[in-house]
């Protein structure tokens, strides 16, 4: 078999795409709908094929390894079909159509199972980060599974910014948590034992001991701020400690924001209650300033802040700030 290359190739099998639609089928369309201006999902795409032609639609979908969203449409069922073509390979038996995944094999290494990110991205009415979470991920999921949910997570925390500033937060800080160096440094935290652990949080320090899996995640560690263009000296023969703090507080919120950056919501973004300042009291001075409130996007905020330094003999090497933020909404009054 000749190789086009993958340009011709997803070309010449879009020009099949019109052999598996007869050609009523091609030109079908859904009248009156209407289409969210910032695109579909590619399971939303998959059901308005099935919609338009009509067929049942089989497809393999992985959501780490697919578009959050994909802006191009496609009007009739031959367009929809085409606009996934970079993506599946088509096949057709009487009224069953089968999408395959192209890029099965990256798209299997890089999955999540949906249990486990269920349990981690929460629900509508809960969510957020803590640190069984974080530890969770460090021990589970592969650098593959990892690299891919982080990619994910930042490209929803852009999908969500508007829609919903709470998740915007919650999405940008699980993508710093899984890909950034607090990982690396809450899997030396959890190697100690309950008490030292405790330790460590309330400022003191605790020296780590040495063993292959200390070695190991300081070699981790150590690639990763030199790949940022950071310094990682460590001096040798001195014994490596870690030290930490954590803060915490509480507040009551509304899902929405002052955005700074279009691309995603800072907790500091968010419309939040002063100190000491009761959800009466906060309600109330919000509706002053903000007309046509929804009354089911008021929230209970928490947010942690675990500070981890990790050091050698006398010198500090790593500096770490941890933002934990959970979200929980208040029943609609």
């Amino acid at each position: 078999m000749l190789d086009y290359g993958p340009s011709t190739a997803i070309e010449q099998e879009g020009n099949a795409v019109a052999r598996l639609l007869t050609p009523q089928e091609r030109k079908r369309s859904l009248p009156g709908e209407k289409l969210p201006a910032q695109g579909l999902s590619v399971p939303q795409r998959l059901r308005r094929i099935a919609q338009m032609v009509p067929v049942q639609v089989i497809a393999e979908y992985y959501p780490l390894g697919m578009p959050v969203v994909m802006v191009s449409m496609g009007q009739t069922a031959e367009q929809a079909l085409q606009v996934l073509l970079p993506y599946y390979r088509p096949v057709r038996a009487g009224d069953l159509l089968l999408l395959r995944s192209r890029h099965a094999a990256v798209d299997r290494l890089e999955d999540v199972p949906q249990p486990l990110l269920d349990r981690w991205l929460g629900s509508n009415q809960a969510f957020g980060l803590t640190l069984d979470t974080i530890r969770e991920i460090d021990a589970i999921l592969s650098h593959y599974q990892r690299e891919a949910f982080s990619n994910w997570c930042s490209d929803m925390r852009a999908l969500t910014v508007r829609q919903s500033p709470a998740r915007s937060v919650f999405w940008d800080t699980m993508s710093e948590a899984i890909e950034g160096n607090g990982r690396l440094l809450v899997r030396l935290l959890s190697s100690l034992p309950i008490a030292q652990q405790t330790q460590v949080l309330s400022g003191q320090r605790v020296i780590l001991p040495a063993s292959p899996a200390l070695m190991e995640t300081l070699a981790e560690l150590q690639v990763k701020i030199l790949s940022y263009g950071g310094e990682f000296d460590l001096p040798p023969n001195a014994s490596v400690w870690l030290q930490g703090k954590r803060t915490s507080r509480r507040c009551w919120g509304y899902d929405g924001a002052s955005l700074q950056f279009e691309g995603f919501a800072r907790l500091e973004d968010m419309w939040l209650s002063t100190p000491k300042e009761s959800l009466a009291g906060f309600q109330k001075r919000l509706r002053q300033t903000h007309r046509e409130l929804d009354e089911s996007r008021w929230l209970e905020v928490e947010e942690e802040q675990i500070s981890l330094q990790l050091g050698a003999g006398q010198k500090e090497i790593v500096d770490q700030l941890l933002r934990l933020v959970r979200f929980r909404r208040l029943p609609s009054q």
